[in-house]
């Protein structure tokens, strides 16, 4: 595993094993360091909720690398990414992501992200895939 602080508490950033043992390291990671910015307090659940989401979905696209999980705030707002090599796929647009079945097993967590988040992005370079949620403080 990977730690940074980039000199900054504004910003952080942290590789983990694309493993499920590594989904509350990244959900803790992200909210201790969210918790340090009093603009965020109210959408620390819902930054854990995101990275623990994205975190899996990164993990189950997996090549075998590391995925790496960072976040940057900056005035009023607070974004989260998930990267990860994924050669094979790229998911879709986040206008796109909702519940294909509700009533299958899995599947629903991109439209949870789209819900919570207030803005999202996915972008692809080269054969990494990053997922960036935005979240603005609130009163």
């Amino acid at each position: 595993m990977k730690s940074a602080t980039n000199g900054s508490r504004h910003e952080m950033e942290r590789q983990l094993a694309p493993t499920t043992d590594t989904l509350n390291e990244a959900r803790l990671a992200v909210g201790k360091w969210a918790s340090k910015h009093p603009l965020f307090q109210t959408r620390l659940a819902d930054i854990e909720l995101v990275v623990s989401e994205l975190a899996s979905n990164a993990i189950a696209a997996s090549d075998g690398e590391p995925y790496e999980v960072s976040g940057r705030v900056h005035g009023q707002e607070l974004r989260v990414s998930v990267s990860n090599s994924a050669p094979l796929s790229t998911p879709p647009p986040p206008s796109k992501w909702g519940p294909e079945d509700v009533l299958a097993p899995s599947g629903r967590g991109l439209s949870i992200v789209r819900g919570i988040a207030d803005h999202v992005t996915v972008t692809r370079d080269g054969g990494i895939v990053c997922v960036t949620a935005t979240f603005r403080a609130r009163s």
